[in-house]
């Protein structure tokens, strides 16, 4: 994963650095008249060009989080100067992952960056959904490699983009994965209550369904438990050709445990957000 957020990051340098000059200090490209930037961003002599990172550097999804800004750090060094000698310089904000008000305070930090030309970021949806107001105003590019929500494109915003898929896409993936890779015909479908799970856990029942596939039952956990023997054991008695979960870890891992635990054997899914090297499969054993 690591070296997905790499690629974004050194798409982000080429999209964005290009077009540096040597000259007087501007940390912003001038509006045109049709309320766009123009192509140069003006950055003194030997001075950094600055990429911002907004992601999640403390709490849970901090694995994640660092993967990316590591990997920002990673594109840039491999990328090395640009044009008359403009050293890269990455600046790091913890977003907070879903927590809209962190979000907006490592928006308005990065804004005020002197030399600022872009963001990787913002890292998830809520505070996507919260900070991208704040970047659009500044006219400041900000381009997320994790941000998947459907509609999260669709608000007319001018300098937002994604490298991501959409939860839709995932969601029907999984589906035709589930249908024809495992032959399942029936699943316990279980989210997490987030944004996220909730509309991936829509999406993966719509494509299921119409493929002729059984829901058997469906399930909405608490992310903040810890205890899932009772959904485990009810699962397992259900009998369901496999599961889908739909949400992040701690709770992803953790209830795969439980369900290991209860001598459910069959197949388990998850969606990208989940498969996390020291999150999920150091967590899990």
């Amino acid at each position: 994963m690591a070296r997905m957020f790499a690629l974004f990051a050194v798409a982000l340098c080429g999209t964005l650095l290009v077009a540096c000059r040597g000259g007087s200090s501007s940390p912003r490209a001038t509006p045109t008249a049709a309320g766009l930037p123009s192509a140069a961003i003006t950055v003194a002599t030997g001075q950094p060009i600055v990429i911002g990172v907004a992601a999640a550097l403390a709490g849970e999804q901090a694995a994640l989080g660092t993967d990316l800004a590591d990997a920002a750090e990673l594109a840039a060094s491999d990328h090395g100067g640009v044009l008359k000698g403009h050293p890269i310089k990455i600046e790091r904000e913890d977003d907070g992952c879903g927590q809209a008000e962190k979000a907006v305070q490592a928006a308005r930090t990065l804004i005020a960056e002197s030399g600022i030309a872009g963001i990787v970021g913002p890292m998830c949806t809520m505070g996507a959904q919260a900070a991208n107001p704040l970047y659009e105003a500044a006219r400041l590019v900000h381009i997320s490699p994790s941000v998947t929500r459907t509609d999260l494109s669709a608000q007319g915003e001018r300098y937002f983009f994604r490298m991501a898929w959409r939860d839709d896409v995932q969601g029907a993936v999984q589906s035709r994965y589930v249908t024809n890779t495992l032959h399942a015909r029936s699943v316990a479908l279980i989210d997490d209550g987030s944004p996220y799970g909730k509309e991936l856990a829509d999406a993966f029942a719509a494509a299921f369904q119409r493929s002729g596939g059984d829901v058997l039952s469906r399930d909405r956990i608490d992310p903040a438990a810890t205890d899932f023997s009772a959904l485990a054991n009810r699962v397992k008695g259900a009998t369901p050709d496999a599961v889908a979960f739909e949400g992040l870890n701690p709770a992803a891992v953790l209830l795969l445990k439980a369900l290991h635990e209860a001598g459910f054997t069959s197949a388990f899914i998850a969606p990208d957000g989940v498969l996390n090297v020291h999150d999920f499969i150091v967590a899990g054993g």
